[in-house]
């Protein structure tokens, strides 16, 4: 071996080597021997970059030789964590949508502005934006208390107003006393009314009224005699011929309803008309107002005592029980099946507290 004749580096077979340009020299020869395969053409392009990875792939490392994201090594977890596990748990959107809806319905201004601010926290935070959603999530829950707040005064005044307007009805309810036996007078009776001029009948249309026997029908001067007038609201009504209207009559602190009855073909002042019937309102009206139809029946009669009396009605109806009243019903009685000749009844808590009764037949 020529000791002036430098060593040729080891080649193991099959290997690849970088083509590396001796320092200073001539580029055209970048070989030991250019016709084997440790040679590489200048159109093959270099498959790996200086760390080691295939050109063309995205690199899993960081310039730190770190892998993105995070990996176990041993069951143990290293890496940088990603952006979710940075920005903490997403919040309950899907709550503040439902009860922004929710109020919606009750506080309708409160609850629009809460579905808002919802709907711009959960885009914001979708595109990254953590503390803007933060600070709209936050005026979407003042808004839901706001309202909250808000309705739970006012259905609270609502239900205390209840209360009260239960309570004062409650201490204004009228009663019914009864001065004397049924034997002597009839429930409600006034005591100027003679029990004996009553009929037992109320198809005969004789009444008692504050005192003072009417038979029906009878003319508008028997009510103003007895000083009951006409309500001003009235004094110019002109009842059309062959009609009928109902109109107010007053006395004192009294008020009745009037059925006046027009049988000619001309219109006719209410003067001029025949009075067919009356009725007479004594739960919420008329305290002390004494009203009768026949013997036994009046204002205050019982439902049992009533029905001894009158029999079935041609027609019952039974409404719904409220905060005013546990039983409310009507009966309707017809004479001889005509239907302007009839008796209606209404009773509340099995009590009689109105009746109406009407006969427009001539005179």
């Amino acid at each position: 071996m020529d000791p002036n004749k430098p060593n040729e580096p080891y080649q193991p077979n099959n290997v690849n080597y970088y083509d590396i340009p001796p320092s200073g020299g001539d580029t055209s020869d970048t070989s030991y021997d250019q016709g084997n395969s440790y040679s590489s053409s200048n159109a093959q392009q270099n498959q790996y970059d200086p760390y080691g990875t295939q050109t063309g792939q995205q690199n899993q490392y960081d310039p730190y030789g770190q892998r993105s994201g995070s990996y176990n090594l041993n069951g143990q977890n290293y890496g940088y964590q990603t952006n979710q596990s940075q920005q903490g748990k997403r919040p309950h959107f899907t709550l503040y949508f439902v009860f922004s809806i929710i109020e919606i319905f009750f506080s309708t201004i409160f609850g629009v502005i809460s579905l808002i601010m919802t709907i711009l926290a959960n885009s914001q935070y979708n595109q990254g934006d953590t503390q803007g959603a933060k600070g709209k999530l936050i005026v979407a829950r003042v808004m839901l208390i706001i309202g909250l707040v808000l309705n739970l005064l006012f259905f609270g005044a609502v239900a205390a107003f209840l209360v009260i307007g239960q309570m004062d009805y409650s201490n204004q309810k009228p009663s019914y006393s009864v001065d004397m036996d049924d034997e002597e007078r009839t429930v409600g009776e006034s005591p100027d009314a003679k029990i004996g001029e009553l009929s037992s009948d109320w198809t005969d249309f004789k009444v008692a009224l504050d005192g003072n026997l009417y038979s029906f029908p009878c003319k508008v001067s028997d009510l103003t005699e007895q000083n009951w007038v006409l309500d001003e609201d009235y004094e110019d009504e002109i009842v059309e011929g062959d009609s009928y209207k109902t109109v107010l009559f007053e006395k004192e602190d009294y008020h009745i309803s009037v059925y006046l009855v027009n049988q000619s073909e001309k219109d006719q002042k209410v003067s001029e008309c025949i009075v067919g019937g009356v009725s007479v309102d004594g739960k919420y009206d008329n305290e002390g107002l004494t009203f009768s139809i026949c013997k036994g029946i009046s204002i205050g009669t019982s439902e049992e005592k009533a029905k001894q009396i009158l029999g079935e009605p041609d027609y019952e109806y039974v409404g719904d029980a409220n905060e005013f009243w546990d039983d409310y019903r009507t009966w309707t009685f017809y004479a001889d099946g005509e239907t302007y000749r009839g008796l209606n009844i209404t009773l509340i808590d099995h009590e009689i507290t109105t009746i109406s009764i009407e006969n427009q037949q001539e005179e």
